[in-house]
């Protein structure tokens, strides 16, 4: 509250600045901290988006003759930003930084690493003038100017756990990981899949979507000694989620005999160790495994019918009848081939050996 300015409706730098800054990293620390929620987190965030952006990132601040910060693109804060923006749900908004800032140093040289700093000409920046001589900058300092900054830098690599954990939606919510979420975001995304190491051993996270979001399936494998939740994005539409095969989720609530709540735009499941999928959809959803093979059974043999001809016939020449595997009832019923074509395939004659010669 001490830092909130209301009439810009975002936190400040410091209160003794002389030129009132408004910097990224106090309006993205606070509500990634929970120090604000609600409102408050909306607009402090919102205040980055419209008054410190450029077409590669935010600036750090407001001002660029600050004595207590110099003005620069910082890879560093802006992983907080990832951060904070896929905690409050705006998944579309961090993809959208992580593109524009992180895609432009990973295609630009070295073409490999995370840099220091930028500026908004999308070179590396370093420490500006304005800091020199201040007693935090002395005034030989080496890191004024070209190579002062550092183009491999730890400290900016902030989108691989933002894509761990929201992405892939792999987060603890206990110590060592001995409880957790798997709670994906997909925003535009088709599909993900990971893992994150864990003292009782790897959590995996792998998802995948249909074609206009007519189908989603999220498969979670967890050690033992561990549980958690999973939760299954609805992709804005009420949806019946099946569970390895077996409806868990119908008609707004859980059945059989899962636990389950409904979320902020996901179905929210108990779930404990080892490796389970959910999904929902056609087909490939809430139908038992079986229902599913037979379905890829009928497309790899509409795909294949000329060889699966061939293969008739050859059963036809060592005098063996064509046997059809029934469909399962909860599956489209197999179109089978005409039976002229079949008795054509059955009718003709084994092939015969000439007579051995003595």
């Amino acid at each position: 509250a001490h830092l909130w300015d209301p009439t810009a409706a975002a936190f400040l730098l410091n209160t003794s600045d002389p030129n009132p800054n408004h910097t990224q990293d106090g309006n993205v620390e606070a509500p990634l901290a929970g120090v604000v929620v609600g409102t408050r987190a909306t607009q402090a965030l919102s205040f980055i988006e419209h008054h410190l952006e450029t077409p590669l990132g935010p600036l750090n601040g407001e001002s660029s003759s600050d004595p207590y910060m110099s003005e620069y693109i910082s890879p560093y804060i802006s992983s907080w930003e990832l951060l904070a923006r896929f905690a409050q749900h705006d998944g579309a908004g961090a993809l959208d930084l992580m593109r524009r800032l992180y895609g432009y140093m990973a295609t630009h040289d070295p073409a490999s690493t995370m840099w220091e700093k930028m500026g908004t000409d999308g070179n590396p920046a370093s420490y500006q003038p304005n800091q020199v001589g201040n007693a935090l900058i002395p005034p030989n300092a080496s890191l004024v100017g070209a190579g002062g900054v550092s183009l491999s830098h730890g400290w900016s690599t902030g989108s691989v756990s933002a894509l761990s954990g929201y992405v892939l939606g792999l987060r603890p919510t206990a110590p060592g990981w001995g409880t957790w979420t798997v709670e994906p975001q997909p925003v535009d995304l088709r599909f993900a899949q990971g893992q994150a190491g864990t003292p009782h051993g790897p959590i995996v996270s792998r998802w995948a979507r249909g074609p206009a979001d007519s189908s989603f399936r999220l498969t979670v494998a967890a050690p033992l000694g561990t549980s958690g939740t999973v939760a299954v994005p609805l992709l804005g539409a009420e949806r019946t989620i099946a569970r390895d095969g077996r409806i868990v989720w119908q008609d707004g609530q859980a059945t059989g005999g899962a636990t389950a709540t409904l979320g902020s735009g996901a179905v929210i499941f108990d779930e404990g160790p080892g490796q389970h999928t959910y999904a929902w959809g056609p087909l490939s959803a809430a139908q038992p495994a079986s229902c599913r093979r037979s379905a890829s059974r009928r497309g790899h043999r509409r795909h294949a019918r000329g060889r699966a001809r061939g293969r008739a016939r050859g059963r036809a020449h060592r005098g063996a009848r064509r046997r059809v595997r029934r469909t399962p009832t909860c599956a489209r019923p197999h179109r089978r081939r005409p039976k002229a074509h079949r008795s054509q395939a059955v009718a003709r004659p084994p092939a015969t050996r000439p007579p051995a010669t003595r």
